[in-house]
């Protein structure tokens, strides 16, 4: 590409500005357009593997987040009713030994405030209160809320798990629903009372602790370098049809996870008001980029996944730093965006399969297939077909020792592009 392009994004949240800094990185202008009136995430905790915090550090935001960011020692598989062990994966030191980067619990928040904040520093452009509600991919261009109508070279949608970007590109697609909902919870540990044993060693050994149980499941780690605990628990849906997100009673959730381990009850108990929301997903796509070569997807807005794997934000990651590599090339921009699709698309697929899969055996059931399931999770070594996927011995080294910026490397080497036609990768 003989000169810098001119890219606007759509959607400022983790997935665009992220886009933002590995396309400011390959020397292109960039304009980031976000609805809300501020660049902020509510939300709680997040999860990256090697796969992800590769990527962060090459973009210098380890400095800017170390101090905020927790690493685990374990991951910890337990049964839902008594808290017993079922099967323990070293993180810490072995995570960064093995696949060659640390595995990083973090806020939101702070992942977002970083992420802006290095946006800003490489030279992308962000407006805020800048909704848009139409896209001409033809044109490659973008119309506001206000009226105000944004072109460019390349339109990249990547606003998210409901997308409008996805809505105008994909019209007669609807959500498939998952029947579960989630509960958040999340604790400051100087709230807490001081003398409780059990949330001192909560917030002090940080673990990654998973509960299994019927229909459900629970997951609780430490954020903000041990200051908070936060809980996410899962739970048939009981939410009514187009409601997405409503409070509910401590009581309630209570009631639900009235016959689970003691000290999941305990830490639900300390909260005052619990949010709960329908956890649905949306089938794939036969195709990511307009066949005019001016758009693309990118992160939840064209693989939303499950929070089963603990990577929906890292595979948007992993998305933006492919992108912004191939777009650095000397080929066309059609070609360059068919090229990203083909990197991504199949890699993308299959973690969402797999993040999907992990509902059956995080909710079964005790009976005859759970027993199955505990012992082969329980085994001193992990086979394969091992549900306990963290340490899986093909997938694990498949997902955690991916990276993105060799793979598309490598891709630039071999030529991917030449292989393909007529805009698309399938």
């Amino acid at each position: 590409m003989a000169r810098p392009l001119d890219i606007v994004i759509v959607g400022g949240g983790i997935g665009g500005l992220s886009a933002a800094i590995a396309i400011r990185i390959a020397g292109h202008n960039v304009v980031v357009l976000e609805a809300a009136e501020k660049i902020e995430e509510i939300g709680a905790g997040l999860q990256f593997s090697a796969n992800a915090t590769r990527i962060l550090t090459k973009w210098g935001l380890d400095k800017e987040i170390l101090g905020d960011v927790v690493e685990p020692y374990n991951c910890i598989m337990r049964r839902w009713q008594d808290g017993s062990t079922i099967s323990t994966l070293a993180l810490h030191d072995y995570h960064r030994q093995t696949y060659g980067a640390p595995f990083w619990d973090i806020h939101r928040h702070d992942l977002i405030v970083a992420l802006h904040r290095r946006a800003l520093e490489l030279g992308a452009e962000i407006k805020t209160d800048a909704k848009v509600i139409d896209v001409d991919f033809d044109a490659g261009s973008v119309t506001l809320k206000s009226g105000e109508t944004y072109t460019a070279d390349l339109i990249v949608g990547a606003d998210g798990l409901n997308s409008l970007c996805r809505q105008r590109f994909v019209p007669t697609e609807l959500p498939e629903l998952t029947g579960d909902m989630a509960f958040r919870v999340l604790l400051d540990v100087a709230d807490l009372p001081a003398d409780d044993l059990e949330f001192q060693e909560l917030a002090s050994n940080p673990q990654c602790t998973y509960w299994l149980g019927p229909s459900g499941h629970a997951i609780v780690y430490v954020l903000k370098g041990g200051r908070q605990i936060n809980l996410v628990a899962v739970a048939p849906d009981d939410l009514p049809i187009g409601v997405i997100r409503a409070p509910c009673q401590v009581e309630d959730v209570l009631k639900i996870f009235k016959d689970w381990d003691p000290l999941l009850q305990k830490i639900i108990s300390q909260e005052k008001v619990i949010w709960k929301w329908k956890l649905h997903k949306r089938p794939s796509l036969d195709k990511w980029c307009h066949p005019s070569g001016k758009f693309t997807l990118l992160g939840d807005a064209v693989h939303p996944t499950l929070p089963y794997l603990s990577q929906g934000a890292g595979i948007s990651l992993e998305d933006a730093a492919v992108l912004g590599h191939i777009l650095a090339q000397r080929i066309p921009l059609s070609e360059a965006i068919v090229q990203y699709e083909a990197l991504r698309r199949p890699r993308t697929t299959k973690i969402v399969a797999a993040a999907t899969a992990q509902q059956y055996w995080y909710h079964l059931h005790d009976g005859e297939a759970q027993r199955h399931r505990d012992a082969i999770m329980g085994a001193e070594i992990s086979c394969e077909g091992d549900p306990f996927l963290w340490r899986e011995p093909t997938f694990s080294p498949w997902l955690y020792g991916y990276d993105a910026y060799k793979e598309a490397e490598k891709a630039v080497e071999q030529g991917l592009s030449l292989g393909f036609a007529n805009g698309t990768a399938n």
